[in-house]
């Protein structure tokens, strides 16, 4: 490991308290925010963005110390030391204070933790609020618009800076939380336990060289993170026992042997601490104590020391974002950051050995996976690519690699029928070290031919190597980029000042950190060719993925990775792929592409000052067989459109063969304009083709000189391209795959389909269309298609820098090539929703598909009503507002029933309701009950807020909903979705707006009682319920409070000697009733005036009161047990879908006249 060299650039000392950086900082040409970077006395360096536009300011910390940094013995610290630093500190030490506060402000919150660093970030409003923060915090800032009074209506940013801050000078890291969080972070690792990602990704890491900082665990889970307190208690108990037997002296003399435990203060060590004997841990405790007993306690002692060394002011970087003045930033940042310690660690550690050395290169793993697909990633090592950053010489190649036009391995491949996807492209694994990766999605046939592929791909590499790059190969990407950052637009500020963070901790010219990640500025050759030199078999690695595998007769035996037990075995590369012929370019079909024509060249826009933004679009065409709606961009000025039409027809989907049929046909014309379309991508120009709910769907959007070309292109494929009988192989060949896959998703996420399945009209699941797959044929598909397109009724949207008489240009075009007739009103479709019953209560459950997944999910959802009842909707935003951080407070935070919960709006087919999803190792009917529970007692919650407390959630609402969009494209989505659920309520925000300032918390009551309650009779409730076939260890039984009370009574009254003070402190952690037991049996012996008779009659009446004063709650019903009575199980979900009325269809809330067009101008 070595130090990165320093940076240059001018720091200019403007006072005792931060130095400025006196460069102007580059950036995007329609920027308007200004920029101020500082150094405060102990390193920290912080971005300050004044941005008097924005309705949402934001903060971000990113700390150059990530999982590389973690403790060998401790795998999985730096990302569970993120997960603590959320639940409390010294000055705020309230554990859900922080995530309250951001959530009643509009805002969220999260982290992350990757190989090199870990970056927390949060959002609030910018809107000021009413009341002042919590006394005994910085004094608040004025609105930016105001002065200030007791009136004064004041920024939410600075307290929500200061809570912030005190994550790095003072966290908590109580014992109880961190106890919590163990739990959380091994839910956390169990949810990715059988996700290929994740598998593959670790498995790639702890198969490099050995005793590389990459090997390591970074999730971690509760056994890596516990294991050293394990040992540490282990060494304990040892002495303990030594201790009895009479072989070390007890120097406390205690009667029962009880003490209470603690930290023990040792400072951080190799191996476990040296144990003072005089301080025997209690033999009560165990690590499901509240605090984790000893382990717990061992392991948040290695937490702190741990977070006391890496967590340095000198390795953070801070960006801010708000309305604030930078001047005023400025003075936030010094007041709250500056106490942060420098502790003289090393700014940014580099590790600069390769964890891919010579034992691990020239070999190929073959790997099983849990989903059915076949794929391999070839990695080729690299140096780290940020300090080549001017000229991107990785990026340059990917381009080369990673290319789907004629003449591209991709297409080379494509056309032998062995793949169905190919990506490339270089990425940084942790500071000072990179790989270049070569991605391939395999047919069965590809799969069959591995060793062809790969040879395809080195013998690509080598024609890379003997090509000369022509000038207009490397200006094409230096202008590409330019044009995209020249033309950038905003991001979520959470997210932008997230990715501003993490980039000033790595080598960038301070000038650069805007430009640095997008822009390149120079073309280097030899840079090029050195990388090439080193993309050859040799140096390289293969992962070979499969779900089933045959036996070959290699000697290699199956191996089982530590952490997710993936199987492996690893193998040398073959002789001919690691001889001279893979090092051939000699494959005619490869030659490098030719020039780009999509690349735009006509970038002005008409920008007009003082232009209020109009907030619909109007429509400018209505006849029977479309409509059309428009708006010319009035605020963004991006020389960017979009473009969607959306084909209506009642043949899409009307069985499953024909949602088949129309699946088909689609993926057929996307995988036929692949190579043409390609080039348009590049250049920023995309489009998406696809079947949906009530038709075919297609897009264009990107820089709009050539988005016409684009569209003809694409129907033309549409309509006359003849299919092509083997890529229709292929493709259903992959469909099928993942029509299966689906049935080894995320258990959550199976059950939230599964959800929208019930209650929708017209739905086929999977396996309906599994089950035509055998029978369809490439001709049916081309039957089809020509009646798709026979009849029709078209919706579309035209936005951004594109005029009126454009845009109808653009759909006449259409009508004419396609030239189809309009269906009759009633053939146009609405979708429309399933409705529950007043006072239903019905669960539909089943088993988790996958049978090795460990997690079980919940789905819990209550109906509400119609998404066009303004002041419904109203209601259920402020309940959503109001619940949301609570009930992950209760059930994530405190009742670790889970890492996934969540809270969160329904919305489908013109209905909504709220839905309540956990996924967890629990029981869905124990969750159930959890969530029914929480539910009861939030009512008094709910009925105890002020009327304080609920203005600052109805203003946190108010101003996520008034929030301005970001981008073109968001304002385009946002009109889009309003066109296709049939409403056309572009104005809808305001509108829900205008009911939240009339609405209040006895509304909200009353909304809860009728419609969320668990006893109402008019609530409207369906559960979906997937069971692991695992069956979960059933927790230990506890020995309850009253249980030891009773069980006291009966020492004391056979005058056995217990302090009776700590007896009771330690029962309150209610200990597993095996604990209790072997403490006694282990402890009643050693008393003289206790026979055999009295001993056994203590012993046995141990479990006698267990069982008579249980825990409550303790036992998770199984079955039907544990269901709110007048539950119903579905166990007909046809009968049970024809059972329930169709709820109401779509109708458009707003008519909005034909603006006619101009008259054409005279002629010259």
């Amino acid at each position: 490991m070595h130090t990165a060299p320093p940076r240059q650039g001018q720091w200019k000392a403007v006072s005792p308290d931060y130095q400025m950086f006196d460069k102007e900082i580059e950036k995007p040409e329609l920027d308007e925010r200004t920029y101020k970077l500082i150094r405060l006395p102990n390193g920290l360096v912080a971005l300050l963005i004044h941005d008097k536009d924005t309705d949402t300011s934001a903060a971000a910390l990113d700390v150059a110390v990530g999982h590389l940094y973690d403790p060998d013995d401790m795998p999985g610290l730096a990302h569970f030391c993120e997960h603590l630093l959320f639940l409390g500190t010294k000055k705020f030490p309230k554990e859900n204070g922080y995530n309250e506060y951001i959530s009643n402000h509009g805002g969220h919150t999260n982290a992350y933790t990757s190989s090199d660093s870990t970056n927390f970030y949060f959002s609030v409003s910018s809107t000021p609020i009413v009341s002042p923060p919590p006394s005994g915090t910085v004094t608040p800032l004025p609105s930016a618009t105001g002065t200030s009074s007791p009136a004064t209506r004041l920024s939410p940013l600075p307290h929500a800076l200061e809570m912030f801050a005190s994550f790095f000078t003072c966290p908590l890291f109580t014992e109880e939380g961190t106890a919590r969080e163990l739990k959380a972070v091994h839910s956390e690792h169990k949810k990715n336990s059988q996700a290929d990602n994740w598998r593959l990704h670790q498995l790639s890491k702890g198969t490099s060289r050995p005793n590389h900082p990459w090997t390591k665990f970074g999730t971690g889970d509760r056994n890596s993170l516990s294991a050293y307190g394990r040992a540490v208690v282990a060494q304990h108990e040892q002495v303990a026992k030594k201790q009895n037997a009479g072989q070390i002296p007890s120097a406390n003399g205690t009667a029962n042997g009880i003490t209470n435990g603690g930290s023990n203060g040792h400072v951080i060590s190799p191996g476990p601490p040296i144990v003072d004997p005089a301080n025997p841990l209690p033999a009560l405790e165990s690590e499901d104590d509240p605090d984790g007993g000893p382990v717990g306690r061992e392991t948040r002692r290695r937490l702190m020391e741990w977070w006391e060394k890496e967590y340095c002011a000198g390795r953070m970087k801070l960006a801010i974002v708000g309305r604030e003045s930078l001047e005023e930033l400025t003075e936030l940042t010094v007041k709250l950051f500056s106490p942060i310690p420098n502790r003289g660690a090393e700014p940014a550690t580099i590790f600069s050995a390769n964890p891919l050395g010579p034992e691990q290169l020239g070999k190929i793993m073959h790997i099983k996976t849990v989903m059915d697909f076949r794929a391999i990633e070839i990695t080729f090592p690299m140096p780290w690519q940020v300090p080549l950053y001017y000229t991107k010489p990785a990026s340059f190649l990917s381009h080369f690699a990673g290319h789907e036009g004629p003449g591209s391995l991709h297409s080379y491949m494509k056309e032998k029928g062995w793949i169905t996807g190919l990506s490339a492209g270089g990425s940084t694994q942790g500071r000072g070290f990179g790989k270049f990766g070569i991605n391939v999605s395999l047919t069965k046939e590809g799969f069959a031919n591995h060793e062809a592929v790969l040879l395809a791909i080195y013998k690509y590499m080598s024609v890379l190597r003997d090509s000369v790059f022509k000038e207009y190969h490397h200006e094409e990407v230096l202008a590409i980029r330019d044009i995209g950052f020249r033309f950038a637009e905003k991001s979520s500020a959470d997210s932008y000042v997230s990715h501003l963070a993490s980039t000033m901790n790595k080598p960038y010219e301070w000038e650069h950190i805007l430009s640095g990640t997008s822009r390149v500025w120079e073309w280097n050759e030899t840079q090029v060719r050195d990388l090439l030199e080193g993309f050859k078999p040799m140096n390289s690695r293969v992962m070979l993925m499969a779900k089933e595998w045959e036996e070959t007769g290699d000697k290699a035996v199956w191996q089982t990775d530590k952490w997710y037990d993936t199987e492996y075995r690893v193998l040398p590369l073959s002789e001919n792929l690691v001889g001279p012929e893979a090092l051939k370019g000699d494959i005619k079909e490869f030659f490098l592409p030719g020039p780009n024509a999509f690349i735009p060249s006509k970038l002005e826009v008409q920008k007009v000052k003082g232009v209020v933004p109009t907030k619909a679009p109007t429509k400018i065409r209505n006849t029977p067989l479309s409509v059309l709606w428009h708006k010319k961009d009035d605020q963004f000025w991006v020389p960017r459109a979009n473009f969607s039409l959306y084909m209506i027809t009642p043949l899409a989907t009307l069985t499953p063969r024909h949602e088949l049929k129309s699946r088909m046909y689609t993926s057929l014309v996307n995988d036929a304009l692949a190579e043409y379309a390609y080039d348009a991508s590049l250049a920023g120009l995309d489009y998406a083709f696809s079947n949906y709910d009530r038709g075919i769907y297609f897009s264009a959007s990107g820089y709009n000189e050539k988005l016409p070309v684009l569209v003809k292109k694409v129907l033309e494929t549409m309509k006359n391209k003849k299919l092509d009988p083997e890529r229709f192989k292929v493709l259903m060949e992959d469909l099928k795959q993942r029509y299966e896959n689906f049935y080894l998703m995320e258990p959550y996420r199976i059950a939230d389909y599964w959800l929208v399945y019930l209650l929708s009209d017209l739905e086929w699941t999977p396996k309906d269309c599994l089950a035509e797959m055998d029978t369809l044929t490439v001709d049916e598909v081309e039957a089809h298609r020509d009646q798709l397109l026979h009849r029709m009724y078209i919706e579309g949207l035209s936005h951004g820098n594109v005029r009126e008489e454009e845009a109808t240009s653009l759909l006449d075009l259409y009508e004419k090539f396609l030239g189809s007739r309009p269906v009759t009103p009633s053939e146009k479709r609405t979708e429309r929703s399933l409705i529950l019953p007043k006072g239903s209560n019905f669960v539909y459950k089943l088993d988790v598909p996958n049978p090795k997944e460990v997690n079980s999910s919940i789905i819990y959802f209550c109906h509400v009503g119609n998404i066009a009842d303004r002041e419904l909707t109203a209601r259920t935003g402020m309940f959503l507002q109001m619940i949301r951080e609570p009930a992950f407070d209760e059930l994530r935070t405190k009742q670790q029933l889970g890492y996934i919960v969540s809270a969160s709006r329904y919305e489908a087919r013109g209905v909504m309701g709220i839905k309540i999803i956990i996924q967890s190792e629990r029981e869905p009917i124990y969750l159930e009950s959890r969530i029914e529970a929480f539910l009861e007692t939030y009512r008094a919650q709910l009925v105890a807020t002020t009327p304080e407390q609920f203005q600052k959630q109805k203003e946190g609402l108010i101003s996520a909903k008034l929030e301005k969009l970001e981008n073109l494209l968001s304002e385009a989505r946002r009109f889009w979705n309003s066109i296709a659920n049939g409403y056309c309520d572009f104005t809808r925000q305001e509108k829900e707006v205008e009911e939240l300032q009339n609405t209040t918390l006895e509304d909200v009551v009353d909304f809860f009682d009728t419609y969320i309650r668990p006893n109402s009779s008019t609530r409207r409730k369906l559960s979906v319920h997937l069971r692991s076939q695992i069956v979960p260890s059933k927790p230990s039984a506890r020995f309850s409070v009253a249980a030891s009370e009773a069980y006291l009574a009966l020492l004391t009254s056979h005058k056995i000697p217990v302090d009776e003070k700590q007896y009771r402190t330690l029962s309150k952690a209610e200990p597993p009733v095996d604990a209790v037991n072997a403490f006694w049996a282990d402890f009643l012996p050693k008393i003289p005036t206790i026979d055999n008779s009295l001993r056994q009659t203590l012993l046995t009446s141990i479990k006698e009161l267990a069982n008579t004063h249980p825990v409550q709650q303790e036992v998770e019903p199984n079955g039907e047990v544990g269901l709110r009575e007048g539950a119903v199980i579905i166990d007909d979900v046809a009968r049970f879908k024809a059972s329930l009325p169709m709820g109401p269809a779509a109708i458009p809330v707003q008519d909005v006249t034909i603006i006619p067009l101009p008259p054409p101008p005279p002629p010259r």
